[in-house]
């Protein structure tokens, strides 16, 4: 494990992955709900063809509505940044294969981050067959090198 200087722990920026969607869209939801889904299935061991998987999914309702305000809060979240960016460089990982967020919403977010705030350093590493957040594991060299160089290239504070 490499040794972090005290240079590195004073490092200032923001780094998203497979981020963001600035818009709370079906297709955004859909995607919540099935990792929803998914995540009470793994939870409670059950498979899809389990009588107890009827239960399951009739309390998924209630699952949804307790962490929608995180998907609500995140909406506004990115609405802030947009308006009210942190003075700090920004480096957005995504990919074209992505099914949950779009890389033209990635792109998008960049361009207008970029001319509402010019002064801003944005930058944007694409990959070309990975899925939602499926960079590191299926590129671990690519982004591993992404996230080493951005860093490198960062001006510490003192």
């Amino acid at each position: 494990r490499p040794h972090l200087s005290d240079a590195a722990l004073h490092f200032t920026g923001i780094i998203l992955d497979s981020a963001p969607y600035e818009e709370m869209s079906s297709q955004l939801l859909e995607a919540a709900i099935g990792q929803c889904w998914t995540l009470l299935l793994q939870r409670s061991g059950m498979s899809m063809s389990s009588p107890e998987c009827r239960k399951l999914f009739l309390s998924l309702p209630a699952f949804i509505e307790a962490h929608l305000d995180g998907l609500l809060d995140y909406s506004q979240r990115i609405s802030s940044i947009m308006q009210h960016p942190p003075e700090a460089p920004f480096l957005f990982l995504y990919g074209l294969q992505d099914m949950i967020v779009p890389h033209q919403s990635v792109e998008d977010f960049m361009e207008a981050l970029e001319t509402l705030h010019s002064h801003l350093r944005v930058e944007g590493v694409t990959f070309t067959s990975s899925p939602h957040c499926g960079h590191y594991k299926k590129h671990p060299e690519k982004y591993t090198a992404s996230l080493t160089q951005f860093l490198q290239s960062q001006q510490f504070r003192q």
